[in-house]
């Protein structure tokens, strides 16, 4: 089920077959028609997880071709069209962002085989070489630029009108080309940083899931002492890991704000206005959503099989009954019913939402959540709203797990940072509890009452310390019970120590 790795005979760089034959390809076209590929791969539920991220190593094969053509020295990859580092990594982060919010070890799991075999070992060094590279070509394109505008006042002072028409053109494509390349060096640095925070994350996530599942063996098997002081210690270093990296570490806390008026999302949305003058400029998050887990796997062994098995669709009266319990969940929050459309509506932020069947999706549906463009507060409104269906803290809505979702960059690292650091607080809470029955002190991860406690104000770094924001009210109520058993189990452990 793990399918090739990179690096095999079959897909070693220096044994690529090529020719010299004249073809009519156009500049990119061979990238749109892998990009496209890979939307239909990532947006098609018939496709598992595995199966997602196995597919995603088609956009490292230029990276691998760099490392066979050029020894991956960094001038030949600065030299390379910048779509070599910013389509496979905008993929891998899309990827990430989508399996954080699977509810199932099999999504973790298929992350965590993406970022071991799938991402090209020295991928990210070799990106982070290339964008020192571009920043050197970009000092030189400054000055090109430089030149060429005093070269063009030169020509203005003596008259040459053919002089200044060749500088003026230089300086104009020396600045064109400045400003390009300085929005590529922001855009492979931006996701060069999300990928690294995916890393921390998922590599947290992985080690927890093993904690877990030795734990539980250990619990059932009742080892002896020095099992459970290998726990002990190993649960204390989680958790003073998962707090400092995550909970108070600002984890992604420069990601995720709402696209103001000038960005490149809204810039987006004005040229499409001009293009249809009748649509409002929007921001969009779409769903894909089912009620049933692809498959169920037993322990962390398992869940890479199991990420091989295909999501699975509803049928008929089940199908229908998930449809209207979305849109009941849906109801208590809504302002006015059927002012948009068919089975849509709109929230009291100017937040519209539509549960609808996707096109070429049988047997799942889309949530559509839909705010006007350049409105902070709806834009928080409908994240918050996205958030909440996927951890699922809507009264009466039912479990269900996310195929994948469609949504801008700011959008999907808002909603997955706050279920991502709710899962850390719940981590923290288990990792807590299970420490004291292991005979700890509670001293171990105390300050997470102190997080959860603490206001929704941002510190002078820009994080955010209200960490109970980031929990649905069911998760917020298993946290406290557990720190009240925390502390019971504690005074026990005291109660038992002043005996002996």
């Amino acid at each position: 089920p793990q399918g090739p790795r990179l690096g095999g005979a079959e897909n070693d760089a220096n044994s690529t077959v090529t020719n010299s034959l004249r073809t009519s390809i156009r500049h990119q076209e061979a990238r749109i028609l892998l990009t496209t590929f890979m939307d239909h791969m990532r947006f098609g539920p018939a496709y598992s997880p595995l199966a997602r991220v196995t597919a995603a190593r088609w956009l490292f094969y230029p990276h691998l071709r760099l490392q066979r053509d050029f020894g991956g020295s960094s001038a030949a990859q600065a030299a390379a069209d910048p779509y070599v580092w910013s389509d496979a990594l905008e993929l891998s982060n899309a990827l990430c962002c989508e399996l954080a919010l699977g509810s199932s070890g099999a999504a973790a799991a298929a992350a965590h085989y993406m970022l071991s075999a799938v991402v090209s070992p020295g991928f990210e060094a070799a990106a982070s070489d290339a964008v020192d590279g571009m920043r050197l070509q970009s000092e030189g394109l400054r000055a090109e630029a430089a030149a060429a505008q005093g070269a063009l006042e030169s020509a203005e002072m003596s008259g040459d009108e053919l002089g200044r028409a060749e500088a003026h053109e230089a300086a104009a494509a020396a600045l064109a080309a400045h400003a390009d390349l300085e929005s590529a060096i922001q855009q492979v640095s931006e996701l060069l940083a999300e990928l690294s925070s995916w890393r921390v994350f998922f590599d947290l996530d992985r080690r927890m899931a093993e904690w877990s599942e030795q734990y539980e063996a250990a619990q059932a098997a009742e080892h002896g002492s020095d099992k459970a002081a290998a726990l002990a210690s190993q649960a204390e270093q989680l958790l003073d890991e998962i707090s400092g990296q995550l909970l108070k570490g600002g984890w992604m806390a420069w990601g995720g704000e709402a696209p103001t008026l000038d960005s490149q999302e809204a810039q987006q949305q004005q040229q499409q206005q001009q293009q249809h003058p009748h649509n409002t400029p929007s921001c969009t998050v779409d769903l894909v959503v089912t009620c049933q887990q692809s498959s169920h796997a037993a322990n962390a062994s398992q869940a890479l099989s199991a990420s091989a098995q295909p999501f699975v669709g509803l049928k008929g009266a089940e199908l229908y009954e998930l449809e209207m319990q979305l849109r009941s969940a849906l109801a208590p929050v809504i302002r006015a019913p059927g002012a948009v459309g068919p089975g849509s509506s709109v929230l009291e932020e100017g937040v519209q939402a539509q549960v609808v069947a996707p096109q070429g999706a049988e047997g799942f549906l889309t949530v559509s959540l839909t705010c006007p463009l350049g409105s902070a507060k709806a834009w928080r409104a409908m994240t918050t709203l996205a958030v909440s269906i996927v951890q699922g803290s809507l009264p009466g809505l039912p479990q269900v797990y996310v195929v994948n979702m469609r949504a801008s960059r700011p959008a999907s690292m808002a909603i997955c940072r706050r279920c991502c650091l709710g899962q850390a607080v719940m981590h923290c809470s288990a990792l807590r509890h299970a420490r004291a029955a292991l005979g700890g002190d509670g001293k171990a991860g105390e300050e997470l009452v102190e997080l959860l406690a603490s206001g929704p104000n941002r510190s002078a770094e820009g994080t955010s310390s209200g960490l109970a924001s980031m929990l649905s009210p069911a998760m917020l109520q298993c946290v406290l019970q557990r720190e009240a058993d925390t502390v019971v189990q504690v005074l026990w452990n005291e109660q038992q120590q002043r005996q002996q």
